[in-house]
């Protein structure tokens, strides 16, 4: 194995550590610290932010493992943060390498677009299903979505921090 590839395993190692970071902190930490009884989702921000480092097939990949560990944490039944993140992940990923520059004004926006798509899912099945009030929700995922962008900046520096790792 030549030093390519280890520096190469190393970096895609650090980047799933900060993906189990980010869910020990959402499922432990941040469960404690709640603002107006929301608390930070910080996997969507994981998934975007790593995605647009990476690109297209890191941020699919990355992607379905925050989605599955988000399925985890919002003890759902389903598996619609798993298709949702590996999506978003993957469109991220292609629009970064295509489109977007790979600065933390990019990371923020496309983090608020993965957090609104991710409420938006959380929201549609308590709507639909158990008749929830809307603007109760949307005041929520409003709120949700302010907390965890505050977790954007710390992400960014870490996966800009790992990104520089040498190939």
């Amino acid at each position: 194995m030549d030093r390519t590839a280890v520096r190469k395993i190393i970096k895609y190692a650090a980047y799933g550590l900060l993906v189990f970071l980010a869910y020990v902190l959402q499922t432990t930490v941040f469960t404690r610290l709640k603002i107006f009884g929301t608390m930070p989702v910080l996997l969507p921000v994981a998934a975007a932010v790593i995605a647009v480092f990476e690109g297209g097939e890191a941020g699919a990949a990355y992607g379905l493992a925050c989605g599955i560990l988000c399925d985890l944490a919002f003890n759902q039944a389903t598996v619609a943060m798993t298709m949702v993140l590996t999506v978003v992940g993957a469109a991220v990923g292609i629009l970064s390498d295509r489109l977007l520059e790979k600065g933390i004004i990019t990371c923020l926006m496309c983090s608020l677009g993965a957090l609104v798509i991710t409420a938006g899912v959380q929201m549609f099945g308590l709507v639909v299903f158990r008749h929830a009030g809307l603007l109760r929700l949307v005041l929520t995922a409003i709120i949700q979505t302010v907390y965890s962008l505050i977790f954007v900046a710390p992400i960014y520096y870490l996966c800009r921090a790992i990104r520089r790792i040498p190939e």
